[in-house]
């Protein structure tokens, strides 16, 4: 079963950058301010984003990787840093978080501060790791607002 998603989910946002989960059809995913990451990096708003799609697994299943593939992916796209790392297959979190142990150990060896990932749905959905947070958004929509832009407009309550 394959997930379409919508062409006009990025309007009305100057950027939207995210990696494809192993059920995604992202065939009509377009736009000049749409960012879909597999293994690249993006800088937007003097952010450096990076972003690897799909799970480790069978390579003969759509969206899956062999773990060694997978994994220097992920390695490549932290490169010599960024601010954040977006996943669809995140690392495990702490107390009954599921995730994969190989990612966390790549995560932390790249010194990433700040990981958001789905796939594995947690109920509580931070967790910390030797350099930073982890963020799971299965199930859940998050937008993150520059502060410093958002006082400046006057726009918030």
């Amino acid at each position: 079963m394959s997930r379409r998603c919508g062409r006009r989910s990025h309007r009305g946002f100057l950027w939207v950058a995210g990696v494809a989960g192993n059920h995604d059809d992202v065939s009509e995913v377009d736009g000049d301010n749409v960012h879909l990451l597999d293994g690249a990096r993006v800088e937007l708003d003097d952010l450096v984003i990076a972003g690897v799609g799909g799970i480790i697994g069978s390579k003969a299943k759509p969206g899956r990787r062999v773990e060694e593939i997978q994994l220097a992916m992920i390695d490549r796209a932290i490169g010599d840093g960024v601010d954040i790392l977006v996943l669809h297959e995140g690392p495990h979190g702490d107390d009954g978080q599921r995730g994969n142990s190989s990612i966390r150990a790549t995560i932390e060896a790249g010194g990433v501060p700040f990981t958001i990932f789905g796939h594995d749905h947690w109920h509580h959905p931070v967790a910390a790791h030797e350099h930073g947070q982890l963020l799971n958004v299965d199930a859940r929509v998050v937008v993150m607002v520059d502060d410093r832009k958002w006082k400046a407009s006057g726009k918030h309550g």
